[in-house]
Order: C-alpha cells, then sequence, then structure tokens
C-alpha cells in the first residue's frame, strides 16, 4: 500500500504543477485541462530529463527528476499566484467538475490496479520485453538507454512512453516490478481523465448545462476505457450452445468454431483466455482457410492483458493533443503572423505533444498530424471564404483551395517541425524494421467490420447522418461539396497510389469503392457538417467533435 501511496502523491503532484499550464494552454474546455493536466506534467517532466540525458547536461537520475519537477511546480505556482483571483473564481465556478476528475482519476487507477494485482506476474506474451524496456529507461543515465537484450547496442524502439513510466518510478520511489504494474492501472486512469476533460468540455462549449457536460465527460471516460467490440458477444452465445453451427463457420473467427456441444455450467465462457480472440477477428483467407489474421486491439482488451505497450501508453498523450488541437480550432487564428502569447505557446506545445506521441508510438503520428492538419483547414474555410466573396478580381476567388491550404499549413507545419527537432536525438540514432507502407491486398469482409466497429458506429453514425440532415444548402453549396467530397476520398486515392506498387492482385479501384461506399458518405457528410458548423453557426465546439467524426470514420 505504501507504494501505491507514493505513486499517487507523485502523479498528483506533477498534476497539481502542471495545471496552471494547462489552464491556459486549453481556455476553451470547462475544467481548463484540469483533467488532463497529469499527462501534460508527466510529458513535460519526462521530456525535460530525456533532453538533458541525451545532450550530457545532466544524469537522469532521482535528484534531476526531482529538480525538474520542482522547477514545474515553481513555474505554476508563481503563473496561478499571478492570476490567483482568476483561479480563485475558477474553482469556486467549477469546484464540482475538478472533484468529479479526481474521483473518475482515483476510481479507474484503484479498479485497474486492483486488477493487476491478481495478475502481477510479468511474465506471459510479451510483458518480459516491455519490463526490460521500463528497466532500461530507469537504468539509463547519459545518453540513450541501452538494451539489456542486445549487449553494446541501444535501444531502438519509440520508447519514450517506458521513459516517462520509468521517471514516475524514480521519482515515486518504487521499484520496478511494481511500478510496471501501477503504470498499468496508471495509464487508463489518464485515459479516462482525459476523456473525460476532453468530452465535458465539447458539450460545455456547445451550451449544454454543467450537469451534463459532466455526465457526458463520464460516459467518455467508461466508454473508452470498458467498451469493447462484439466478438465477447459471440463468445457468450458459444459457450451457451446458442446459435446455429453455420453462422459460427460463415463468420469465421480462429478458434470460434461453434455453439458448444454442451452449454457451460455457469452463463460466462469457461475457456482459458477466451477473451483474447475479439483482437483476432479479421483474417485472410485462402481456398476457404485462414492463414492469418491481423491484431485489432482496443483499449480494454490492452488494459486486460497487461503489456506496457506503446500503442497503449500512448492513449492519454493523444487525448492531450486532441484537447490542444480544439483550443487552437477554437482560437480561430491560422496565420502565424497574428498570433500572440498563449496561442503561440499552444503551437509549441502541440508540436511538444505531437513530438512525444510520435516517440511514444510511432503509429499514431500520422492520425494525429492528420487531425491538425484538418482542423486547421476547416478553421481557416470562413475567412478564406469571405475574402473570396468579397475580392473584385475574379481570379482571386478563383483559388479558394490553394488560399485555404496556405492558410491551414503554417501551424501545422511548424508544430510538425519542432515534433521533429525537439526530439532530434532520437531520431539521428533510431533505425526502424518497417520498410514501408503497402496496400491491403484482401479487402475486410463486412461481417468481421460489423464485428469490430458496431459499437462506436452505432453511436458516431446516426449523430453524422442527423447533424448533416439538419444543415442549410447556401451559396457556398459548391465550395462545401467540392472541399467534403475531397475529403471523403482522400483515404481511398493513399490506397489506390499503394496499390500501383502491390506485388501481389490487388481489388480494382472500382470493386474498392463500391465496397467502401458506405463510409465515404458518412467521411463526406461528416466533412460537410464541419465546415457548414463552422463557417454558418460559428458552432466551434460541435464543427471539431465533426472534425474528429471524419478523422475516425477515415481510419477505419
Amino acid at each position: 500500500m505504501l507504494d501505491v501511496f507514493l505513486w499517487i502523491v507523485a502523479v498528483e503532484f506533477i498534476g497539481l504543477a502542471a495545471f496552471p499550464l494547462a489552464y491556459f494552454l486549453l481556455p476553451k474546455l470547462a475544467d481548463r485541462g484540469y483533467g488532463l493536466g497529469k499527462a501534460l506534467g508527466i510529458l513535460v517532466v519526462g521530456y525535460a530529463a530525456w533532453i538533458l540525458s541525451v545532450s550530457r547536461v545532466a544524469p537522469s537520475v532521482r535528484l534531476t527528476l526531482l529538480a525538474v519537477a520542482l522547477a514545474l511546480a515553481v513555474g505554476g505556482a508563481a503563473l496561478a499566484y499571478r492570476h490567483r483571483a482568476e483561479f480563485a473564481d475558477f474553482f469556486s465556478r467549477n469546484w464540482r467538475l475538478v472533484v468529479v476528475s479526481e474521483a473518475v482519476f482515483i476510481a479507474f487507477f484503484m479498479a485497474w490496479t486492483l486488477l493487476r494485482s491478481y495478475d502481477p506476474a510479468i511474465d506471459h506474451t510479451e510483458q518480459p520485453m516491455d519490463f526490460m524496456f521500463l528497466n532500461a529507461a530507469i537504468r539509463s543515465e547519459f545518453g540513450q538507454p541501452m538494451d539489456a537484450w542486445m549487449a553494446g547496442e541501444t535501444v531502438s524502439y519509440y520508447y519514450f512512453g517506458y521513459w516517462m513510466m520509468g521517471a514516475l518510478s524514480e521519482l515515486s520511489g518504487v521499484a520496478s516490478n511494481v511500478s510496471y504494474n501501477l503504470a498499468m492501472g496508471l495509464i487508463p486512469a489518464l485515459a479516462a481523465c482525459g476523456a473525460l476533460s476532453l468530452a465535458s468540455g465539447l458539450v460545455r462549449a456547445d451550451g449544454a448545462l454543467p450537469r451534463v457536460a459532466i455526465g457526458a465527460g463520464v460516459f467518455s471516460a467508461v466508454f473508452l476505457v470498458f467498451s469493447a467490440n462484439l466478438e465477447g458477444a459471440l463468445e457468450f452465445l458459444s459457450a451457451n450452445a446458442i446459435g446455429p453451427g453455420w453462422l459460427y463457420e460463415w463468420i469465421a473467427i480462429d478458434g470460434l468454431e461453434g455453439p458448444a456441444e454442451t452449454p457451460t455450467q455457469s452463463w460466462t465462457p469457461e475457456e482459458y483466455w477466451w477473451w483474447f480472440r475479439a483482437t483476432r477477428v479479421i483474417n485472410t483467407f485462402q481456398d476457404g482457410a485462414g492463414i492469418d489474421y491481423t491484431i485489432q486491439e482496443f483499449p480494454a482488451f490492452s488494459f486486460i492483458l497487461g503489456d506496457m505497450h506503446p500503442h497503449v501508453m500512448a492513449i492519454p498523450f493523444v487525448l492531450l493533443f486532441a484537447a490542444l488541437a480544439f483550443a487552437f480550432f477554437a482560437a480561430g487564428e491560422t496565420s502565424l503572423r497574428r498570433m500572440r502569447g498563449w496561442d503561440a505557446a499552444r503551437v509549441g506545445a502541440m508540436g511538444l505533444t505531437l513530438g512525444g506521441v510520435a516517440f511514444s508510438n510511432m503509429w499514431d503520428l500520422p492520425t494525429c498530424a492528420a487531425l491538425m492538419v484538418g482542423v486547421a483547414a476547416v478553421s481557416a474555410y470562413p475567412r478564406v471564404r469571405a475574402v473570396a466573396d468579397s475580392a473584385a478580381d475574379a481570379a482571386v476567388s478563383r483559388s479558394p483551395v490553394s488560399r485555404m491550404a496556405r492558410a491551414a499549413a503554417q501551424a501545422p507545419l511548424v508544430a510538425l517541425a519542432l515534433a521533429f527537432l525537439l526530439y532530434l536525438p532520437y531520431y539521428i540514432g533510431f533505425a526502424g524494421s518497417v520498410e514501408g507502407v503497402g496496400a491491403a491486398v484482401v479487402p475486410t469482409r463486412w461481417a468481421h467490420l460489423f464485428i469490430v466497429w458496431a459499437v462506436p458506429l452505432a453511436i458516431v453514425a446516426p449523430w453524422v447522418v442527423i447533424s448533416f440532415w439538419r444543415t442549410v444548402v447556401g451559396p457556398d453549396w459548391r465550395w462545401l461539396a467540392a472541399l467534403s467530397l475531397a475529403a471523403a476520398l482522400l483515404p481511398f486515392a493513399v490506397w489506390a497510389a499503394l496499390r500501383l506498387q502491390a506485388a501481389e492482385p490487388v481489388e480494382s479501384p472500382a470493386t474498392r469503392l463500391v465496397r467502401i461506399l458506405p463510409l465515404v458518405v458518412l467521411v463526406g457528410a461528416a466533412a460537410w457538417t464541419a465546415l457548414w458548423e463552422k463557417s454558418r453557426n460559428g458552432r466551434t465546439a460541435r464543427a471539431f467533435a465533426m472534425s474528429l467524426a471524419a478523422l475516425s470514420l477515415s481510419l477505419i
């Protein structure tokens, strides 16, 4: 229990130290970033310790980490004191949301830590590898961490998540074999708080009552951390001998052969690790037999499994980046020349966070970069459209796309440059095994897509359709249609370009387009609604949420 207490104290101290910074970076959120302050503080402390280490200014030891954390606390305290009346007013008006945020953090942390206590051994799947990386980060003092399994070689992996968890381990004084499991309780708690902060902020900014915003935030936290796909329902049906054998054969999930010959003695499946198949739904078939499967992990599965993988540790920081993107979007200023004070600092924070996300899990970089470019484009649209409408020169009015591209590219390019430059020592020494990105050779069956995505689609798709239906066709409908169609067909265009380089036969573009047409329509409707809400109603929160929906649907 002492280890748990020390761990929580370290996390809470860092979170409180970083909150004044989050307060000014995330002004449009109802809680002013309180729920994301812990993730922001961990990122700042982790990065400061890392850059001091790799530049050989100061060793990454407990004393250095304490000095960095104290420096963050002093800076935060000075900022809060300077604006003490504003902070006092904020807490007097929003104390309920702050209390709910802390309650969610403690509840989720204790729940997942309790689960880990039933299986604390770090001995299955890829846990030994994760444990090695965690210990390599903790033991590293100067320069890149050394790979414990390859003598004389540094870690050539996106290891920043391990570095940040290792920094918390050193700060709290908790041994790594304990901090590993505490980190696996911390990550879902940080994710839950981040989801609560972002969702409640969006709902509140859209005009909802405070209690409605809090309810939406709590729902988002629970949904993110505990929701699953529909494969689990099939497991329960099979265990209880429900359903015809041909149905299971047609669905063709490896290992789920059909209804049990004898129903289970309880209502739950009794097979060892039956839940593991939920992430092995999509298979590649040859002559009617499955030969390989893709992995579609979702947060609840990853938290139960307990592998401290990069894609798991990155979740809270992806949410932090999304919140910064919303703050940038809500500010409405895309020109770097006109940015001042906290607007400019926000672009810097986006660069720091984007770089940290890429350093933690490289595969999240394209998604976050696409979000940043997308919201910058939507934010720039009203101003570019107004300039084009008022332009006397017809040549100016005929070039809206290029004008919007220039306006939308400025801040994203700066943030991308910072994301690379701030973490340059890592990229210099990184040598990945990935040779490139290719087009999918075998298309996903609709049955498998439904099993994996039905739950989030059941929430997002009706909302997109209803919101789109409420929009009104205006004089700029050609603009909206062209931009929405371009956004909807962009993933297909990328696939078509990659298809030309595929060594194996790939389905024709026409067949592919017909197959994905429902998703293309949904993405187009979401993009149209985002642009319409931003330019016509000025409903920033709804436009940002719809931009998120368009991006999410594009990735299915």
